[in-house]
């Protein structure tokens, strides 16, 4: 997944990546994986909050468009 955010007046572009991998350690990687997922979301959090949108009427109707 790829995209483009507009940040403080600048274009940032950016590539999300996952991988797949085997492992034979089962619930000893818990803590790590929920402490990697709260460290993301922070991030994303952080990355959204700063996000200029636009927003634009739809012709003909009552909704707003983000852009």
């Amino acid at each position: 997944m790829s995209g483009c955010a507009l940040i403080k007046g600048h274009r940032v572009f950016s590539v999300l990546r996952s991988y797949s991998l085997e492992h034979e350690l089962g619930e000893e990687l818990l803590p790590l994986l929920l402490a990697h997922r709260d460290v993301v979301n922070r991030i994303l959090e952080e990355l959204w909050s700063h996000i200029e949108w636009k927003k634009r009427k739809l012709p003909g109707k009552k909704q707003w468009r983000l852009l």
